[in-house]
């Protein structure tokens, strides 16, 4: 009995290591290098079999503070019922996950009968190393979306110093992944073994990881980006507004902002910025060039958008110039129960709508279309979770290479046209606490990071750029 409970102690702080990790980046990132060394050496006492049980409890201890911000934002949309029923279910989703981990885990170890240590860590980090992928590509599928929950892998909070990640310019993720648990199992080992060499693997290791951090980043060194100075920011007004009131108090913004910098080419604004359908609205935009009396000056921003003959509402971005809509982009990608109800999840009904209005939105039909401004760059556009869930690493890839050639041949007989291209991500981030957004603001770093591309950031706080450097540069705002 007291050695399933020293094991059970060992399983709670792991979890509880890394869940902390992730809610105190700034001061406990580097958590995550450590938190599974209780684990492993569980594994080693244990010769590598801990049961099903224990993998529950490694998820119910992990996820019950990890989805805390779900938790709050479920409080402000549903009722407590329903609030407390939908975080217990994506608690112990998570933790039948874990489960199946540590079934896996023990399982291979099982088959190889293996009795080494080494042999049977190695076997766990495969487990491991399986298990976030898992997570990362795959979490949210039985909630009819498609996608994984990035904001749980262990890379994220290390986005915070980006110079522990400079291993993911030149290998995936997954495999990255691995690499880095080696570590926890050095020390692991030397702690159960006593052997001094482990320690010194584990220190030589990181030693050499910091060293690489440094070399590249020194080498690569970085300007700020020339967009800065043509580009300019604009957060929602925190009160709730009448559709009238939203018009005018971004009227006023936007008068304050040009006159503080008259050299903006752009205004950014994040999604949700108009909570109705800013195309009924065509007389109030008009207004705001009448007042602004600039005809260079682009506007982006996030609104819905409605389609009266079809009836249909969109969460869309838009581009506007001279107080008219020159392009919209429809939101393809929707968040299943915040924006729409899976077909298979339908008989809940709209009560289990994370939306106070209860508005279910249509899936965009059109491809995603690049924004051209003249003299700033090509942006290509993502609202939100088409950015966070966004996975598919090779795609993006070429789209950016892509997306590079056919600027670069476009333009290079036009004086004065900025190549640049940058990928641009609007966002709602009202819903979270603290931790929430700033969980969402690493996603960005070390999506920035691992795509090896600046990402522009635009939500309800800040309007940043985020480069593949790890370097945070501010949008100029009121």
């Amino acid at each position: 009995m007291a050695y399933c409970i020293i094991t059970g102690g060992l399983v709670i702080f792991s979890a509880f290591l890394l869940s902390i990790a992730f809610i105190m980046p700034q001061l406990c990132a580097e958590l995550v290098l450590i938190c599974f060394i209780p684990l492993f050496i569980a594994v080693i006492k244990n010769k590598g079999n801990l049961s099903f049980v224990y993998g529950l409890l490694w998820g119910i201890v992990f996820f019950s503070i990890f989805f805390l911000c779900l938790l709050k934002l479920f409080l402000s949309q549903i009722t407590i019922f329903l609030s407390f029923f939908a975080y217990f279910i994506l608690v112990f989703y998570g933790a039948l996950l874990s489960a199946g981990w540590f079934f896996f885990s023990s399982s291979l170890v099982n088959i190889g009968r293996f009795s080494n240590t080494i042999m049977i860590l190695f076997l766990w980090l495969i487990g491991s190393s399986f298990y976030f992928f898992i997570i990362d590509m795959f979490f949210f599928v039985p909630f009819g979306s498609f996608a994984g929950n990035v904001f749980c892998h262990p890379l994220v909070p290390l986005a915070i110093r980006p110079f522990w990640l400079w291993p993911l310019g030149f290998i995936a993720k997954p495999l990255f992944t691995f690499i880095l648990l080696l570590f926890p199992t050095a020390l692991s080992v030397g702690f159960t073994t006593k052997h001094v060499q482990w320690f010194r693997g584990a220190f030589c290791f990181i030693l050499l990881f910091l060293l690489g951090g440094f070399f590249l980043n020194s080498q690569r060194g970085e300007r700020a980006p020339t967009i800065l100075a043509n580009i300019g920011y604009i957060a929602p007004c925190t009160e709730t507004l009448c559709c009238r009131d939203t018009m005018d108090f971004i009227l006023e913004k936007l008068i304050t902002l040009y006159q503080l910098h008259p050299d903006l080419k752009l205004i950014v604004m994040p999604e949700s910025m108009c909570k109705f359908a800013l195309n009924n609205y065509s007389q109030r935009m008009s207004s705001w060039h009448e007042n602004l009396k600039s005809d260079d000056l682009f506007i982006i921003l996030g609104a819905h958008r409605k389609e009266q003959e079809k009836n249909s509402i969109f969460n869309s971005l838009y581009l506007l110039q001279k107080g008219r809509i020159i392009k919209t982009y429809d939101k393809i990608n929707l968040v299943p129960f915040t924006e729409f109800i899976p077909s298979f999840w339908t008989f809940l009904g709209n009560s289990f709508l994370l939306l106070k209005n209860k508005d279910v939105f249509n899936k965009g039909t059109s491809i995603r279309k690049n924004i051209i401004i003249d003299k700033v760059g090509t942006f290509i556009p993502y609202i939100c979770s088409e950015l966070f869930f966004n996975t598919t690493l090779l795609r993006t890839h070429n789209l950016i290479k892509n997306n590079k050639d056919i600027i670069n041949n476009y333009t290079k007989d036009i004086p004065n046209y900025s190549s640049n291209l940058y990928l641009l991500c609007i966002a709602n981030d009202s819903w979270f606490c603290t931790y929430g957004k700033k969980l969402m603001e690493l996603v960005v770093q070390l999506k920035a990071i691992e795509w090896n591309h600046s990402i522009i950031y635009i939500n309800h706080t800040q309007g940043i750029i985020l480069t593949n450097n790890g370097n945070h540069y501010t949008l100029l705002s009121n």
